[in-house]
């Protein structure tokens, strides 16, 4: 009997502990669920909305089409039928006809009237659409002839020069002379091998030509103008501060510009060294900074160098990494100081291609096709990551609207609304993912300003000296052939 007491004591004892890890079990399990849910609610904040667009990328979206009523001619002070659009004016008048029959007409006379305007609605509704289909398809034809220049290019040979006149002239309604365009940097290609020349540098070695292009924007060079038989003396490529964000002009962003003026900014005077580059022949690559953009190149030992454009020095790479923009997930995901390849360059100018679209039209299906064809060259594009960030905020902003814009804590009661919103968030998710910051223009200014401070540094005039001297060591064979 005790043996079986003892026995059912154990039992029970058991029991109660194997209850006790249920009910232990079942709380962690609630808890566990519970906390789940709660850490997926997403922390609404409309602060977003107030923010200026990533990288100063404005994205409008389509407007819908507005139909306007047609006024008809069987409307009376007493008996005014409907002026809604046709469809509407026929049930009105079907569903109570005589309350707006005018006396001595007939129904069927107005419902006979009724059908005509609606008639002519549909007639005007649809000669509206088409024309501004029309004239939408003619504003944009020379964006869909440059895409299709552009996607005829290989990406790892194309010619950059051909691939901006393509961007720019797109932009420019077809206006752009290719023959002037090619003239003017034909014109500086020739200046560099006349500084080429008059400095007995060699044009096999690489340095050499990229230390003779970097004179364009270092000081005044003299021209010799064969057709006139005068030489005349060209100022350098200067930094234009009048609207270098193209905020008045976006065309003041553009290297057919600088080729005109001399004068540009951080897009444009990188992009013509690269373009001068290719007519001569010599290797260097366009490198990113947070609203910047510079040219790095190899001396004869290897060693990647950095070249700022903006007032013709060469300057260390921890200035360039100086202005306090760049953070370690830029560096690791090669956002920001790594040398673009030949296919991220071209998908750049497919970069430029689509900017300047938006800064002319709405996001629409050719923005559309010009992103896609972005992404299949370089998935990680910046510039499609910001735009695509844009995007979601306007539909986002548009569908809580739409929904009457509820209080954050309520917008997961308005589905589409709430998808949106996370739909642009997971969007400045991944541009934050990548490393991006927006730089203030004021900053911005600052850190370009600082460059005067750089170029008084004892080791950038150590880098510069050190390129003049090896460029100088490599002769031209003429000279060669003299000693």
């Amino acid at each position: 009997m005790r043996i079986k007491s003892i026995l059912e004591l154990s039992a029970c004892q058991c029991s109660g502990r194997r209850s006790f890890l249920f009910q232990l079990l079942g709380v962690f399990y609630i808890w566990v669920f519970t906390s789940s849910s709660a850490f997926s609610q997403v922390a609404v904040n409309y602060g977003l909305f107030s923010k200026d667009p990533l990288g100063g990328i404005q994205i409008n979206l389509p407007t819908p089409y507005q139909i306007q009523p047609v006024q008809n001619l069987t409307s009376s002070a007493n008996h005014a039928i409907p002026i809604n659009n046709g469809a509407h004016r026929m049930a009105a008048v079907m569903a109570n006809p005589q309350a707006y029959v005018p006396t001595g007409i007939s129904v069927s006379t107005v419902a006979q009237q009724v059908i005509r305007d609606a008639d002519m609605e549909r007639e005007q509704i649809l000669n509206s659409i088409y024309k501004k289909a029309l004239a939408k398809e003619d504003a944009i034809r020379p964006y869909r002839e440059a895409l299709a220049r552009l996607l005829k290019m290989n990406p790892e040979t194309f010619s950059l020069s051909q691939a901006v006149y393509e961007v720019e002239n797109a932009y420019l309604d077809n206006k752009l002379s290719r023959e002037g365009f090619n003239g003017a940097l034909q014109l500086r290609a020739d200046q560099v091998r006349q500084i080429l020349k008059a400095q007995a540098l060699s044009s096999k070695n690489n340095l050499s030509l990229n230390y003779a292009i970097q004179q364009l924007y270092e000081h005044p060079n003299s021209f010799y103008d064969a057709k006139t038989q005068l030489t005349h003396t060209v100022p350098p490529f200067k930094y234009d501060l009048e609207d270098y964000m193209g905020e008045k002009d976006y065309a003041n962003l553009f290297a057919s510009k600088l080729l005109g003026t001399g004068s540009g900014q951080c897009h444009s005077l990188p992009l013509v060294y690269l373009m001068i580059a290719e007519q001569l022949g010599a290797k260097a690559w366009l490198s990113l900074a947070p609203s910047h953009s510079f040219i790095q190149f190899m001396d004869n030992r290897g060693r990647l160098l950095d070249f700022e454009t903006t007032n013709g020095n060469i300057v260390s790479a921890s200035w360039v990494a100086g202005s306090g923009y760049i953070n370690g997930k830029a560096l690791r995901n090669k956002t920001y100081l790594d040398t673009l390849s030949q296919r991220q360059l071209y998908a750049r100018c497919l970069s430029d291609l689509l900017l300047g679209y938006l800064n002319k039209f709405e996001f629409d299906d050719l923005a559309q096709e010009i992103r896609n064809a972005i992404l299949r060259i370089d998935p990680s594009n910046i510039t499609v990551l910001l735009v695509d960030a844009n995007l979601k905020q306007s539909i986002a902003l548009q569908e809580i609207n739409a929904a009457g814009k509820p209080k954050p804590a309520d917008l997961p009661k308005y589905p589409k609304a709430f998808k949106a919103y996370e739909q642009m968030r997971d969007a400045i998710n991944r541009v934050n993912d990548v490393g991006y910051q927006d730089m203030p223009s004021d900053a911005y200014q600052e850190w370009l300003k600082s460059i005067e401070i750089e170029k008084k540094r004892l080791a950038t005039q150590k880098l510069q000296e050190h390129v003049r001297l090896e460029a100088r060591m490599q002769k031209s064979s003429i000279q060669n052939k003299k000693n």
